[in-house]
């Protein structure tokens, strides 16, 4: 079981831009906010986006998630040629706080998510982490 993290819990974390976090990922979920401010910034409607890049899923909120691509099943918004977010400055919470996942949003909970394979972690607050540019 995964140690229960607070804003204050000093943990190893890093990133080398390695792509891992792009891959295999499993269900994004965007809220509505997400599905605004990336629609803004590619310049679609909102209904283009939710049409073109995110699926439903039921019974979960928020419910819709980010489609996957290709045999990595990497995040449709990942651009492969740069290797980035291709809407990095409004990408989804959950893909700015990984590889921490919020257990409990309200009580500022988290664990580590162990699919990151960054090099070159140090050890930081969740807190530092989730605030860092």
């Amino acid at each position: 079981m995964p140690e229960l993290l607070t804003l204050k819990s000093k943990v190893k974390l890093g990133c080398d831009m390695c792509d891992t976090c792009c891959k295999y990922r499993g269900d994004i979920r965007v809220t509505i906010k997400n599905i605004f401010d990336i629609s803004r910034y590619m310049k679609i409607t909102p209904n283009e986006f939710i049409q073109n890049y995110t699926h439903e899923i039921k019974g979960q909120e928020p419910e819709r998630a980010l489609n996957c691509k290709g045999e990595f099943r990497e995040c449709i918004l990942y651009d492969t040629k740069r290797k980035l977010c291709s809407v990095n400055s409004v990408k989804p919470l959950q893909c700015v706080v990984f590889p921490l996942f919020p257990e409990d949003v309200k009580n500022d909970y988290f664990y580590v998510i162990d699919q990151c394979k960054c090099k070159n972690k140090k050890e930081i607050t969740v807190n530092e982490w989730l605030n860092r540019k």
